[in-house]
């Protein structure tokens, strides 16, 4: 079974972070977490897909977001 995704991970404002491989089944607040140095001392970023902000206990994988998929955090 597959565990992680190649994401691409983009700013609100559209500037693109990076790709990277991503646990598929962790929730999403551990996945907050991940980036935590470039965005030290925000404490309410909210990841989104399709336009739908990502809840914090939701994952990836339950949200359908596999490889090639993009979302964008915002704060």
């Amino acid at each position: 079974m597959v565990n992680s995704a190649i994401i691409t991970v983009k700013e609100f404002s559209g500037y693109e972070i990076g790709d990277f491989e991503l646990p598929i089944k962790m929730p999403v607040d551990v996945l907050k977490a991940i980036d935590s140095e470039r965005y030290e001392g925000i404490s309410d970023i909210k990841i989104r897909y399709n336009n739908r902000i990502l809840q914090n206990n939701q994952t990836l994988y339950s949200q359908g977001i596999w490889d090639g998929s993009i979302i964008t955090i915002s704060f």
